[in-house]
Formats: structure tokens, sequence, C-alpha cells
């Protein structure tokens, strides 16, 4: 998991999706998932981007998710 400091969101993720995790409860904690992989080896928040390492459409590689 990883927290994106600019507005209170935590991006977590299990063996195959990218999920983030509103913690502002004024609308309810909206979970939305972001992306799907076949695979994920690793993940990190750096600025606004995240990173994510593993397999996707059977490739191999780190792909770039733009978060705000």
């Amino acid at each position: 998991a990883d927290w994106h400091r600019f507005d209170g969101t935590i991006f977590f993720a299990n063996d195959q999706h990218i999920i983030a995790l509103e913690l502002d409860d004024r609308h309810g904690r909206q979970m939305t998932t972001l992306a799907t992989f076949d695979r994920i080896n690793a993940m990190v928040v750096l600025d606004e981007v995240l990173w994510v390492a593993g397999a996707r459409d059977g490739r191999e590689g780190v792909w770039e998710i733009k978060v705000q």
C-alpha cells in the first residue's frame, strides 16, 4: 500500500488489481479499481504517478498511472 498525500487516498494492490481507497468519509469511503494486470510484482507512488511493475496483456514491464 502507498499513501497519496495530495488528497488523502491510499493505493493498494492485490495480485492483479490496483485499487484507490478515499479516506474522506463525507460521501462514504469510495473504493475504485484503477487497473487490472496479469500479475503485480510491486507498486509505488512518486509525485503524482503510480508506478507498477508486473505483467499486463502477456508483457512484463513497468507501467505508469497518473493520479490526481
